[in-house]
């Protein structure tokens, strides 16, 4: 695949998760709570709105796996409508698992910069400074 042809499909990407996002904020949240449907469905099993977003993006996950499944074993391959809906839905349930884990640094209002390490992931530990040996 050529780079012309990955940034295509990666803007192409950007834009269908702001399309899709926004729609179903029509139907799954409000105005005050943006992660609802998780909150909601948190409380009716008794864990985390993390806990209970991961189950939901399962589902999508186990529909790629699927897809992939069936082409290692020669099945014909998905319409390619189907695969990129599935995969951007499993996108989407990322980005939302992120908005989540960003709003407990908020909560606490810890800085994201202060939680960044020098990997440039939020919430990674601190890289361990190396000593030197006296061997």
């Amino acid at each position: 695949m050529t780079s012309k042809r990955f940034n295509e499909i990666l803007e192409q990407r950007i834009a269908l998760m702001r399309s899709v996002l926004a729609a179903k904020k029509k139907e799954y949240a409000t105005d005050d709570d943006r992660l609802r449907n998780f909150n909601r469905a948190a409380m009716i099993q008794c864990i985390s709105p993390e806990s209970a977003l991961i189950g939901m993006w399962c589902k999508h996950l186990v529909s790629i796996l699927e897809i992939v499944d069936n082409m290692d074993d020669g099945i014909a391959l998905a319409p390619l409508a189907l695969i990129q809906e599935k995969i951007g839905d499993a996108v989407n349930y990322l980005v939302l698992l992120e908005s989540m884990l960003t709003d407990h640094f908020d909560a606490v209002k810890i800085p994201i910069k202060t939680a960044i390490s020098n990997t440039g992931m939020i919430g990674d530990s601190p890289k361990k400074s190396k000593q030197k040996s006296n061997k």
